[in-house]
């Protein structure tokens, strides 16, 4: 399946701003095994979390995720 995250605004602002985890998720407010959800595509992340994180690095809740083309998921129903 293809991965729908977009992990990388999340990681070049950590390492941008020379985060680790632990820091960056003390500055959103989450604990770092919710980040871990959602940077491992594990399910049960909330959205809540996502705002959060995107208000941290300055972007919309969308941009944390990657338009998947139909085409290529549906080949693996």
């Amino acid at each position: 399946m293809k991965d729908a995250s977009n992990k990388k605004l999340i990681l070049d602002f950590m390492k941008e701003h020379n985060l680790t985890k632990k820091k960056f998720c003390e500055m959103c407010g989450i604990g770092v095994p919710a980040l871990n959800k959602f940077l491992n595509n594990n399910p049960g992340f909330r959205i809540s979390l996502l705002s959060k994180i995107a208000k941290l690095i300055g972007v919309e809740i969308k941009d944390l995720f990657i338009l998947v083309d139909e085409k290529e998921t549906d080949e693996h129903f």
